[in-house]
């Protein structure tokens, strides 16, 4: 082959390269094959004009190295616990009010007044607002909506309270046979009782929900990092009155089009992850169902539902390091209750004892939740 015949291959192969190197996505990868080329275009004498092919030597165009900012470094602690407890080993306190609950709205909710470690040693206090020393800055406030005449969205005094220190030796179920049982909630523990918000509001993760979770965030990289996440893990215990639907089609909404569990589920809550606390946005994660309890499972003498479980789940802020905004808000609401042609009352009250009180035949039981900066 001549010379000149080389050259031309070449040189055709060299706009091959050309062309496909915006398909090679590895920079380095690209500029290793075209060096190359050149090396082998120089050597052929194609370049040099040197038709002769005498070798020459050409070093590659060395890398241009990026510079960038540092970026802050973020310290402080990277757990916060919060105890739903309205004592003085929990993370609420009785003196904030709550006889008549609290009003719907961003900031009008229980708001923590300690936080602790995730072995439940206490953290850092906020009283009246004013924050201890070790409060962790990426946590701005954390808050609770509790029922009774001042929540108009769950008006009902025992749907969303703190239980009485009497509640857990109140035998007022009968789940659904004639044997009594207890199914109220630790003394002081933050609960739900479905049997008593049949006057509460359906829920959207909004700021007028009347009963919820809601945690704010600061996003400043000086406390939370752009490659930092969130890992929430929530200790509760829940309990149906009915088991899980047979026929998934149940769940489905036709009008709608898409999944729907509160058509097929005695109650329901849901996560949602919001740029600002008081945003109405589509629903992040789904917390219950499943409920890991059924009082009308199992054999006799029915069970209410004692089984304290945990979920987890990451809240991706690194996701949205780059918008301005920022995501600042997590919201876990409960939506609503459907239990259909089922009364409640049949199953968790018996006709001589006190009615409701009664989260662990239908409803929720809060323990914990850990907030994790990873």
């Amino acid at each position: 082959m001549s010379n000149v015949t080389h050259c031309i291959i070449i040189q055709l192969f060299n706009k091959l390269l050309v062309r496909t190197q915006d398909f090679v996505k590895t920079r380095n990868v690209s500029r290793i094959i075209i060096s190359t080329v050149y090396v082998a275009l120089t050597a052929s004498g194609c370049l040099s004009g040197n038709p002769s092919g005498t070798l020459v030597t050409v070093s590659p165009t060395p890398t241009p190295t990026a510079t960038s900012t540092p970026l802050p470094v973020v310290v402080g602690p990277r757990a916060v616990k919060i105890l739903f407890n309205l004592s003085q080993s929990g993370s609420f306190d009785s003196a904030n009010g709550t006889a008549s609950g609290t009003p719907p709205g961003v900031g009008n909710g229980l708001q923590v007044t300690r936080v602790f470690n995730p072995d439940n040693t206490l953290l850092a206090t906020n009283i009246n607002s004013t924050k201890s020393a070790n409060w962790p800055l990426w946590l701005n406030s954390f808050e609770i909506g509790v029922s009774g005449s001042s929540n108009t969205s769950a008006p009902g005094r025992d749907c969303a309270r703190f239980a009485s220190n009497s509640e857990i030796f109140q035998q007022n179920c009968n789940l659904g046979g004639a044997t009594l049982a207890n199914c109220g909630a630790p003394p002081f523990q933050y609960r739900v009782s479905e049997v008593d918000c049949s006057s509460a509001a359906t829920g959207n993760g909004g700021p007028s929900d009347g009963v919820y979770l809601r945690a704010i965030f600061n996003r400043s990289t000086n406390y939370i990092g752009v490659t930092d996440n969130i890992l929430v893990v929530l200790e509760y215990a829940a309990s149906y009155i009915n088991p899980a639907h047979a026929n998934p089609a149940d769940c489905y909404n036709n009008s709608s089009a898409s999944f729907s569990p509160e058509l097929c589920s005695d109650f329901t809550w849901k996560a949602f992850v919001k740029k600002g606390s008081g945003d109405v946005v589509q629903p992040f994660f789904l917390l219950i169902p499943p409920a890991y309890s059924s009082v009308l499972v199992g054999q006799q003498p029915k069970q209410s539902g004692t089984t304290q479980m945990a979920r987890q789940f990451v809240v991706p802020l690194s996701a949205f390091a780059s918008d301005s905004n920022g995501y600042t808000t997590l919201q876990i609401s409960r939506i609503n209750s459907n239990f259909g042609s089922t009364n409640p009352t049949t199953y968790c009250t018996d006709s001589g004892q006190l009615p409701g009180n009664s989260p662990l035949c239908a409803g929720v039981v809060l323990y914990s939740i850990t907030l994790y900066r990873i």
